[in-house]
């Protein structure tokens, strides 16, 4: 018996190129001495908030990339290093049910959103690819929900991830962020506004993917074999003859 090759399936790109170009971007931002994320991954706001920041401008180009390049920016080796390995657990079984094309437009629109309320806020914090896994994770929730279920392990990844995003926006350094350092409430909120944004992105971002191919209503809901299939294998599926009330026209 011929004994089978071991070959390696690239089985998502979308995601597996995200985490990839995360790496790379930090890599040659370091070897640039830190001139690659600030000149391209940084979104610039429309009014002044000091630190000698630069406006946005309408009519530069490069101002309306960086709202989409932010995704790529970290702050430090180890945020780069977390949010890929998130991108990389979460991604592949969203990119095997959605299939690439999508997935892939569901970061982009989550991009462009935390990008224009970056530009609108004010917001000096790199925000990253948070948005990005924010956006998988109540996506998976969400494609949970349609089945009657509440997954524990998906809110427990949702609260620790927030609160370890808490954490690190309100103990951030000064220099990083425009909003006050005091420890009142308002300035509180105001530190964890980035995390407000990322929120808001992956919402958004979210429930796009999850209505561009709603699933049908008034019939049963996915099995539970069925979470491993796309949206179009599963309707598919609903949609054979043992699903539905066939009518047999044939005369005797």
């Amino acid at each position: 018996m011929a004994r089978k090759q071991l070959r390696f399936a690239f089985d998502a790109p979308a995601t597996t190129v995200f985490a990839i170009l995360g790496v790379l971007v930090y890599l040659a931002d370091v070897l640039s001495h830190n001139f690659l994320i600030p000149g391209f991954c940084v979104c610039r706001s429309l009014k002044a908030i000091g630190d000698g920041a630069e406006l946005f401008d309408f009519k530069n180009v490069i101002d309306y990339v960086r709202i989409f390049l932010h995704v790529f920016a970290g702050s430090s080796w180890e945020m780069v290093l977390l949010n890929s390995l998130l991108v990389l657990l979460l991604g592949p079984q969203l990119e095997e049910r959605y299939g690439t094309p999508m997935l892939s437009l569901m970061m982009v629109l989550t991009a462009l959103v935390t990008g224009v309320l970056e530009v609108c806020t004010g917001c000096l914090v790199i925000t990253g690819a948070e948005g990005i896994i924010f956006m998988m994770i109540v996506l998976i929730s969400l494609t949970a929900f349609a089945r009657h279920k509440l997954p524990v392990s998906w809110v427990f990844i949702f609260l620790c991830y927030t609160a370890y995003r808490v954490h690190y926006y309100t103990f951030l350094p000064r220099a990083s962020t425009s909003f006050a350092t005091d420890n009142s409430v308002m300035a509180l909120l105001q530190k964890n506004i980035p995390l407000l944004i990322d929120l808001a992105g992956g919402i958004v971002g979210s429930l796009f993917g999850f209505f561009i191919q709603p699933r049908k209503h008034g019939g049963r809901g996915f099995a539970d074999d069925d979470a491993t299939l796309s949206f179009s294998e599963a309707k598919s599926r609903r949609g054979r003859p043992d699903d539905e009330t066939v009518v047999d026209t044939r005369r005797s």
